[in-house]
């Protein structure tokens, strides 16, 4: 069974750094690092699987129960947030679709009032 990951010698598809690969040894797909090499050990670093379980549709603050990737609970770690999880197949289930659709922070429309002598701002009413 695969492991996952994070080569710190790399960078991610956005340029953020840690590269999350799934191998079952850590020898990173995209630079050759070697996680077994001492020297270079710390670069490697095993992460664990956290799935993804969408929130309730009317109860507030509480997750289905069920994990987007339909994997058995026992055992498993899980998260509300889609930007935590990491199990590639609820990022890309429907579920982890939906919730990693951006916001639209144009639909927001708030005017605010900065007071720049006094270093504060309200929102305009």
């Amino acid at each position: 069974m695969a492991k996952f990951f994070n080569c710190y010698n790399c960078e991610d598809d956005k340029g953020k750094p840690g590269f999350n690969f799934a191998a079952e040894k850590p020898v990173c797909p995209k630079c050759g690092l070697d996680g077994t090499d001492p020297h270079v050990a710390h670069l490697i670093v095993p992460c664990r699987l956290i799935h993804f379980e969408p929130p309730h549709p009317i109860a507030k603050n509480r997750g289905t129960g069920k994990l987007a990737c339909g994997a058995d609970r026992p055992g498993t770690q899980s998260t509300g947030v889609i930007t935590a999880a990491n199990c590639p197949a609820c990022l890309a289930s429907e579920a982890g679709k939906a919730a990693a659709k951006p916001i639209d922070v144009d639909a927001f429309e708030l005017e605010l009032v900065i007071d720049a002598e006094n270093q504060q701002y309200k929102v305009k009413e």
